[in-house]
């Protein structure tokens, strides 16, 4: 454990019954950052955030807070605070009572109360708040109260479990951005829960996917999402196009893995695999192009061919659904940049090349591919 670790987990295991909803969860969390815990429905996340909290008991393992095992310490000892989707304000208490709620149960100095409440209500850019009740707020307002509340006991780690579920689309990215500069500003350890992806990504300096209770993988958004450890974190964070083969040479790295049907490509290489090996091939769809049969991207890319399907505006992007040489779909993402009135790209039934340059693509040992499994709603 380094010296900047707030809250250690070593071998967090929690079962209900004979399902392991944590499975030997170990991470360690780092002062001052702000970290996503990623995944499905049923991954794990929201025990792993009640066991932090002492809402539930770990069935195994460690929680280290500030250096001290707290597994058998209840909740209201524990130096977290927790947001929920819920906000859960008292409706009958002003603003202001409901963020000295907890520092009045604290027994905290009553002269102390007014001057926290307003340095939290200045965090969440809420001043002048104080006299209204709950329900002359708005439901971004309400979550920023939950928000003060939480962070006026100064916790360790402030513990978020989906805060934003509840807002609509345009809100929760206010809310998000919003949610960034507060943690910049008060300098505190955020723990994050979400399913959603791009708000993950948004918000986190690091993520931890999680799958059936475990850890898929933990880094900055940007090795998550470029360089994917396993083929569930490349299909749960964005999408991705997927090629299995066999690996027919390598030179420097670069491994040519032959498709069938569809010649060879080149990837870079991923550790242990050897010539002869099945791999699977994994391209981001915005990281593709269109090109007319027989072009690739660059000298030295790929291309598969393929046949156009459907041709999706979506504003900014137009997205691109294809049927790959093996009848396996496909997807290719480009920028929007003409007006649909003027659109002149592939239609419908057109035969196409999907390119990429070389070292766009990722792979993974075929073993590991789980095509079939649908990786938005695990049990």
């Amino acid at each position: 454990m380094g010296d900047d670790t707030v809250l250690f987990l070593e071998g967090l295991t929690k079962t209900f019954g004979k399902v392991r909803a944590v499975d030997n969860f170990t991470l360690q969390v780092r002062r001052g950052e702000f970290l996503s815990l990623l995944g499905p429905s049923g991954c794990g996340k929201t025990t792993t955030l009640r066991l932090i909290a002492g809402f539930e008991g770990p069935s195994a393992g460690q929680i280290i807070l500030e250096g001290q095992p707290v597994a058998a310490v209840p909740p209201f000892r524990r130096n977290v605070n927790t947001v929920f989707q819920q906000y859960a304000l008292f409706p009958h208490l002003t603003v202001f009572d409901n963020i000295a709620f907890g520092l009045t149960v604290r027994r905290l100095p009553p002269e102390d109360i007014p001057r926290r409440v307003l340095d939290a209500l200045h965090m969440v850019r809420l001043n002048g708040y104080e006299a209204r009740l709950p329900r002359q707020l708005s439901g971004g307002e309400q979550q920023r109260v939950a928000l003060a509340r939480a962070l006026v006991n100064d916790p360790a780690v402030l513990l978020l479990d989906e805060p934003l579920g509840a807002l609509d689309l345009q809100v929760r990215r206010h809310m998000q951005m919003e949610l960034k500069k507060i943690h910049r500003e008060v300098g505190r350890t955020f723990l994050y829960v979400t399913h959603d992806q791009e708000e993950a990504m948004t918000l986190s300096d690091r993520i931890v996917v999680m799958r059936h209770g475990r850890i898929e993988q933990v880094g900055p958004p940007l090795e998550v999402y470029e360089r994917p450890a396993t083929p569930f974190v490349a299909r749960f964070v964005g999408t991705c196009n997927f090629f299995e083969g066999r690996v027919q040479a390598q030179d420097g790295g670069i491994l040519e893995v032959e498709l069938p049907s569809a010649g060879s490509v080149r990837v870079p290489g991923c550790g242990g695999i050897r010539t002869g090996d099945r791999v699977l091939v994994g391209v981001r769809p915005e990281k593709t192009c269109l090109k007319p049969p027989g072009q690739v991207a660059e000298p030295g890319g790929n291309s598969v061919p393929a046949q156009v399907e459907e041709v999706v505006f979506q504003g900014t992007v137009i997205r691109y659904v294809l049927r790959g040489p093996t009848d396996a779909p496909l997807e290719v993402v480009a920028m929007s940049t003409l007006p649909v009135q003027h659109y002149d790209g592939p239609e419908p039934g057109a035969k196409v090349n999907v390119a990429w340059p070389l070292r766009a693509g990722f792979c993974f040992p075929a073993g590991q591919a789980l095509l079939s499994e649908n990786v938005t709603d695990e049990a």
